[in-house]
């Protein structure tokens, strides 16, 4: 599991068919059963929740101003920050 994850954070995952999933805690991708929190949601806007899509996302170590989004005390398990890179 490490060794994935691993993989994942030092490069991206191209055009993959994930899930969009909303809740009080953010917005997220889910790709292989694992979910990646989003930091530019406004690439995501016009997605429905549990819309599939197919998507480009590259790790982040952090995303800038997302201590103000918090908007509710529910964990979300996730596998950290993604930026969207591209959307079909």
């Amino acid at each position: 599991m490490l060794f994935t994850f691993m993989m994942i954070s030092c490069s991206k995952v191209k055009d993959s068919q994930m899930m969009v999933l909303r809740d009080c805690t953010g917005t997220y991708l889910k790709h292989e059963g694992k979910d990646y929190h989003v930091c530019n949601v406004e690439t995501l806007q016009i997605y429905p929740d549990s819309a599939i899509i197919t998507a480009t996302f590259r790790p982040l170590s952090a995303c800038p101003g997302a201590d103000k989004d918090v908007v509710c005390a529910l964990y979300h398990a996730n596998e950290g920050w993604v930026k969207v890179t591209s959307v079909e």
